[in-house]
């Protein structure tokens, strides 16, 4: 198990022309181990940006990315004035090689065409452990299990990834993440565009592997899915942390969720809404919740 710990992170694209605006902004976050942390704001906030410097991707410009007590990226030197100095990208390394961050956090993007290539399944699997050094059965065997955890059988390992349905297509983006075994799993958007069937089969997958013992760093604009899955939530916007607390302690802020451009879960709207009709069901922030809540108000008002 791995925690992450990011310091004073600033990320601007195309740094070569000098020092563009910043798309993060002096972001700092401590991640403990085996949790779920569900990230969220407005298309531009950053938080894509961010979930792709934790897993090596992108490098920042300057700050420090730790995971699991390993430094991936080191802090730059201020530059004249002590005003902070934006590298050039090629001037950018991490820290240790990228195999090594393979081990400790693995993304899965929005969009699984963006990491599907090979030409089955199976081969699209094995790739992360065959470059990460593994034998081929090795790669075969870690590959098949990945593939089984995610509820793929072996009936699909010959199949085309781009002949898969979408729902079929994110469970084989992210076995390829769990075939190389990191500790942390990041999730962008993942379940973006699927059917509620599908919303549901991929939020089970991520709560499995927090069972696990994985991390998990969720990124969403679905508010009930953060509300629903996560234990602790990362508002983010025009690239700084606005908003960090548990879900109950997040969604109770819906006059600051509302000015960041943000609703609250479902749950929190139906039952504001019955607090103004005069119905006192509690503050849950989850399905679960709210339905308890409904359940025992209405018992109040009918039981003798």
């Amino acid at each position: 198990m791995a925690s992450v710990s990011v310091k004073n992170i600033y990320f601007s694209y195309g740094a070569e022309g000098g020092s563009p605006e910043p798309v993060l902004r002096d972001v700092s976050l401590d991640i403990g181990e085996a949790s779920f942390t569900a990230v969220t704001g407005r298309t531009g906030s950053g938080k894509s940006t961010l979930l792709q410097i934790l897993a090596g991707l992108l490098a920042p410009d300057s700050g420090s990315v730790t995971i699991g007590g390993r430094e991936i990226y080191s802090a730059a030197d201020p530059g004249e004035g002590g005003t902070r100095r934006f590298r050039k990208q090629s001037q950018k390394k991490a820290a240790i090689p990228r195999k090594e961050i393979c081990r400790l956090a693995g993304m899965v993007f929005q969009y699984p065409e963006h990491q599907l290539f090979e030409a089955s399944v199976l081969a699209d699997v094995m790739f992360g452990p065959l470059n990460m050094g593994f034998w081929k059965e090795e790669a075969r065997e870690k590959a098949e299990a990945a593939l089984k955890a995610v509820g793929l059988d072996m009936q699909y390992c010959e199949k085309s990834p781009f002949r898969l349905s979408g729902g079929e297509k994110r469970r084989a983006a992210i076995a390829g993440v769990l075939a190389m075994d990191p500790e942390i799993i990041i999730f962008d958007e993942p379940t973006a565009g699927l059917d509620p069937a599908g919303r549901r089969e991929i939020a089970g997958i991520a709560l499995s592997l927090k069972e696990q013992g994985k991390g998990i760093i969720w990124a969403s604009h679905y508010m009930d899915e953060a509300a629903d899955l996560a234990d602790r939530v990362i508002v983010m916007d025009a690239g700084r942390i606005a908003m960090d607390g548990s879900p109950a302690e997040i969604f109770s802020r819906t006059d600051e969720l509302r000015a960041l451009g943000l609703d609250s879960p479902e749950p929190v709207r139906i039952l504001s809404e019955l607090k103004k009709a005069g119905i006192e069901a509690g503050a849950g922030v989850t399905s679960d919740g709210a339905a308890a809540g409904i359940l025992r108000a209405w018992r109040a008002r009918h039981d003798p």
